[in-house]
């Protein structure tokens, strides 16, 4: 548009673009980004090769050491699986039924990101509540903020939650005004519509649920076996005398 209209040296463009950061963010917040910014997968990745990868490794040092860091990160992934299955997070909401249901959904990362939307439940005020047939409309400003109003729509039939706030379309965690709205419904678990897989500690093996919902301890700790043997065989594999003959 700017080469198009011949604005490359009009200064009030140039200043707008240098303000990007303040208004860019509107115009994605509809769109699915799972909180990633644009260069934040080559930064992590970066940080890791530079402590096994050297300008002065050769060809088979290289191999190495990537193979090193593929070990590294399956060993991180291990470790954050078996807190995320084995360890249990301290209930401290007033919506504790809420707040236990998502944790035994969520791996312990994503967990913490939920409970601070739970946290800010307690600052939203109700301005109205109207229902459409089989939909409901609630509204919601902050306190002492009355500009800062949000409406979340809630359809009982397909139990699907829409806010304007868009944080669910954006990063895929429920936002505090739709779990405001669970309250509302007096609604002590999280509706899976609004449960992202990847997001799940049974992402990776399946489910590791029983039927009534809770965690099953034998599926997650069969589960992690498996996922241990698929980390450790490959090396084993490449590093045994008989693999290398054969």
């Amino acid at each position: 548009m700017v080469a198009a209209f011949r604005l490359e040296e009009n200064e009030w463009i140039w200043l707008t673009y240098e303000k990007m950061v303040q208004w860019a963010n509107a115009y994605l917040c509809d769109k699915f980004c799972a909180g990633l910014r644009t260069t934040s997968r080559y930064e992590d990745i970066n940080t890791s090769l530079k402590r096994f990868i050297k300008s002065s490794n050769c060809l088979l040092e290289l191999v190495e050491n990537l193979e090193r860091v593929a070990k590294d990160y399956r060993n991180n992934e291990f470790i954050t699986n078996y807190k995320s299955l084995y360890s249990k997070p301290v209930m401290t909401t007033g919506l504790e039924s809420i707040e236990r249901a998502i944790s035994q959904i969520y791996t312990k990362e994503i967990f913490f990101e939920v409970k601070k939307e739970i946290e800010c439940v307690v600052a939203l005020i109700i301005l109205h509540r109207k229902s459409y047939g089989s939909t409901e409309k609630f509204m919601f400003r902050k306190f002492r903020k009355p500009h800062r109003v949000y409406s979340v729509l809630y359809e009982s039939n397909s139990e699907r939650y829409e806010c304007s706030c868009k944080l669910w379309n954006n990063i895929g965690i429920p936002c505090s005004h739709i779990i405001c709205v669970l309250k509302e419904l007096e609604k002590d678990v999280l509706p899976m519509g609004l449960v992202l897989k990847k997001c799940c500690k049974d992402a990776k093996f399946g489910s590791f649920h029983d039927s009534d919902g809770g965690l099953d301890r034998n599926k997650a700790f069969s589960g992690t076996v498996w996922f241990v043997v698929d980390c450790l065989l490959p090396y084993e594999f490449v590093s045994s005398p008989t693999a290398c003959h054969a």
